[in-house]
C-alpha cells in the first residue's frame, strides 16, 4: 500500500538524487511516485525550490524514538519548541569579547524557561531557539555529568589559574535542573546526545 503523506509531516528522507540523508517536512504529496519535502536546514524563497524526493526514500517519523537520529535542530522542530527574545545591551567582556546580550525565553508545551544570551558581533538577528538551546543544553550536560567542580573545571584548563569559577559550574548544573524540570528529563539527555547542528 502506497503512503499518503500530509503537509507538515516530519519525516526522513534517505540519501538519493544527489541528496544527503536528513530530516525534514512535507510540503505537499505530488502523487505518483514523488513528495516534495523541505530539508532542514535549507532556506527555500521560491517553494517551487523544493525539492521532489522519490516516495521510496521518504519515511514518515511517527515518534520519539525514530526521531532519535534528528540532530537538535530536527528535535527542536519535531518537538515545537520556540524563543522570544528581548535584546538588553551590547557588551565587551574582560578578553575584548564584543558581543549582543538578549534575555531569552524558551516555550514548550505551555512551560517557559528564561535565561541569557550572548551572541558575538555588534549586528545581526535575535537568536533562534536552535541558537539558545544548543548553548544551554551544553553548557548544563557538561556540568551535570562532571564528577566534581574540580573534574569541570580541569576539563577546560589543566593549569588550575585558569579555570573557571565554581560559580560558573554551580550556575550549569541549575542549568541542568531547570531544563529537566522544562523538558524531562529524557528529553533533556536526548537532546543532550543529539548532534549540535547550530
Amino acid at each position: 500500500m502506497t503512503e499518503i503523506f500530509n503537509a507538515g509531516d516530519r519525516v526522513r528522507v534517505a540519501a538519493t538524487n544527489g541528496i544527503k540523508a536528513a530530516n525534514g517536512t512535507v510540503d505537499r504529496d505530488l502523487g505518483g511516485e514523488v513528495v516534495k519535502v523541505a530539508i532542514d536546514g535549507e532556506t527555500y524563497t521560491n517553494p517551487h525550490k523544493i525539492p521532489a524526493i522519490p516516495r521510496e526514500a521518504v519515511t514518515l517519523i511517527e515518534s520519539d524514538e525514530q526521531a532519535g537520529d534528528l540532530p537538535l535542530s530536527g528535535l527542536l522542530l519535531a518537538d515545537s519548541v520556540t524563543v522570544t527574545s528581548e535584546f538588553i545591551a551590547m557588551g565587551t567582556d574582560a578578553q575584548n569579547w564584543v558581543h549582543r546580550e538578549y534575555r531569552a525565553t524558551l516555550h514548550f508545551e505551555g512551560r517557559t524557561l528564561t535565561t541569557p544570551y550572548k551572541e558575538g558581533g555588534e549586528e545581526g538577528g535575535d537568536p533562534t531557539a536552535l541558537d539558545v538551546m544548543d548553548i544551554l543544553v551544553s553548557q548544563a550536560w557538561t556540568a551535570e555529568i562532571a564528577d566534581d567542580y574540580r573534574d569541570w573545571a580541569s576539563g577546560f584548563a589543566i593549569d588550575p589559574e585558569q579555570w573557571m569559577s565554581e560559580d560558573e559550574y554551580k550556575i550549569h548544573l541549575e542549568d541542568a535542573r531547570r531544563l529537566r524540570e522544562f523538558l524531562g528529563g529524557a528529553r533533556f539527555e536526548r537532546y543532550a546526545m543529539a548532534e549540535h547542528d547550530a
